[in-house]
């Protein structure tokens, strides 16, 4: 197993808090629970930042300067980490060596939505599912499909589940016999998991059953069944009896393009929304996370002219490439499969 960024930065985290706790009086626990990791808003900060400093000390510059260089010292002692720096604002900025991200894809291509979760990473300790009583509309079958789908990932991810009932506000939603009707089950279910909760009040049927790249109901399937026929065109390697390519080890796998170490880093990040959509009780920021994974895809798929051109037949490139689209694969097959989604006939 390869080493995993998010588990080996948190214990981190969590050591230096615990070296120095009786400086800051800081609740080493409780301060874990509140810490963010997340790409910054500006990518050229850095690909990971976190606002570990800002929690123990708040706006005290001086602290920052204090307690800042604790962190990042600890950090550069990382083999995956490039740089470790203090903003001015307090965050923590961390850049990534671009080799690593390629290196994740055989366990992101293993677990799926799991990457670097379960007992490495916990997500929170008990997901609780508020179930409608009723479902008459499309506000109470959204929250439905919702709970169910995030059962199924707290599950997959080691977190208890126990149940709770939903409380419905004022607001009712969309008809839920005419969306059926207009949509039908999957592509509805799909649509209403997309989006936020606002889209089961304000529902379109047009919208939901758009065949636009900007439409998740479309985009995710579309997405899985051209990298399927992409992977059999181009495959010149031994299967297993699942279909699966068998591909070469992990030092083969060399990521050269700007677009292709972009999307292996965005796959990298999927365990920080599948913990906010545990953690805020919304399937959407994971759907969202995938849409996100969907549209580079597809940048990629129209800039290297997938289809058409060499890309996947290159010699010492093609299996770090074919790797690199299995896994965008997964992830969205994982989850569709989470959110109870069958493959469409018409892209199969």
């Amino acid at each position: 197993m390869s080493t995993q960024h998010l588990s080996a930065i948190r214990q981190t985290l969590r050591n230096v808090l615990n070296e120095i706790a009786a400086q800051t009086a800081c609740d080493v626990e409780s301060l874990l629970q509140k810490l963010t990791l997340r790409p910054p808003k500006n990518p050229g900060w850095g690909d990971l930042c976190t606002n570990v400093v800002l929690l123990i000390c708040a706006d005290e510059k001086e602290a920052h300067d204090k307690y800042g260089p604790e962190f990042t010292t600890q950090f550069e002692k990382l083999d995956f980490i490039q740089s470790a720096t203090v903003s001015d604002n307090g965050y923590i900025n961390l850049k990534i060596k671009p080799d690593y991200w390629a290196s994740q894809l055989f366990d992101i291509c293993r677990d799926g939505v799991g990457y670097c979760m379960g007992d490495r990473v916990p997500a929170i300790d008990t997901f609780v599912a508020l179930k409608p009583a009723n479902t008459d509309d499309l506000v109470s079958l959204r929250q439905r499909w919702n709970v169910e789908a995030l059962s199924n990932l707290a599950r997959q991810v080691g977190t208890d589940v126990t149940e709770g009932e939903w409380q419905a506000g004022e607001q009712r939603g969309f008809s839920l016999k005419g969306a059926l009707a207009k949509c039908g089950e999957q592509k509805l279910k799909l649509a209403l998991l997309s989006s936020g909760p606002d889209f089961a009040v304000k529902f379109s049927p047009i919208m939901a059953t758009e065949q636009s790249y900007d439409n998740p109901a479309f985009s995710f399937l579309y997405a899985m069944s051209r990298i399927d026929a992409l992977l059999v065109q181009f495959s010149e390697d031994e299967k297993e009896e699942d279909g699966a390519l068998l591909l070469e080890g992990h030092e083969d796998i060399k990521l050269t393009l700007r677009l292709e170490v972009e999307l292996s880093k965005l796959l990298c990040h999927s365990p920080i929304y599948v913990r906010k959509a545990l953690e805020e009780g919304d399937m959407n920021y994971l759907t969202s996370f995938l849409q996100s994974v969907t549209l580079l895809f597809f940048r990629l798929y129209r800039h290297e002219r997938l289809q058409s051109s060499d890309y996947l037949g290159q010699e010492g490139h093609k299996n770090a490439r074919k790797l690199l689209l299995k896994a965008v694969n997964t992830q969205i097959g994982n989850s569709l499969k989470l959110m109870g989604i069958d493959r469409a006939k018409e892209f199969i």
